[in-house]
């Protein structure tokens, strides 16, 4: 009975460190041609949403900035229909602040992509 005892936290220790360090998904969204602005709602009480992934283009030179609670935190700017890809650490991402509305905004263009993947974590 032991040796069975032993066997499965043996078997279920790694599986629960696994699933404790596990990411939510924030989301995964298309192209966004209707604003210049996404906007990643505050996720709750110590919850931070990061960041992953991001792809940007728009069809004048433009500024792609980063928001976290209005405040910029990543800025560049780029040329007409030049692209920005940008992937960040899966496991540590781009993080704002706990409890705090982050925003990806591109300045100016009439043709707006905007791309992004992240999570929420503490």
């Amino acid at each position: 009975m032991v040796k069975r005892i032993l066997c499965l936290a043996v078997l279920f220790i790694p599986i629960f460190s696994i699933l404790a360090q596990a990411r939510i998904l924030l989301s995964i969204i298309g192209p966004t041609t209707a604003t210049s602005r996404v906007l990643i709602a505050a996720a709750g009480s110590g919850v931070r949403n990061c960041l992953t992934d991001i792809d940007v283009i728009s069809d004048a030179a433009y500024t792609l900035r980063i928001l976290n609670g209005g405040t910029t935190v990543y800025a560049l700017v780029l040329a007409a229909d030049s692209g920005f890809i940008r992937s960040w650490d899966e496991t540590q991402g781009f993080c704002g602040s706990a409890n705090t509305l982050m925003e990806i905004y591109v300045s100016a263009g009439t043709n707006y992509n905007i791309n992004y993947k992240g999570f929420t974590g503490s």
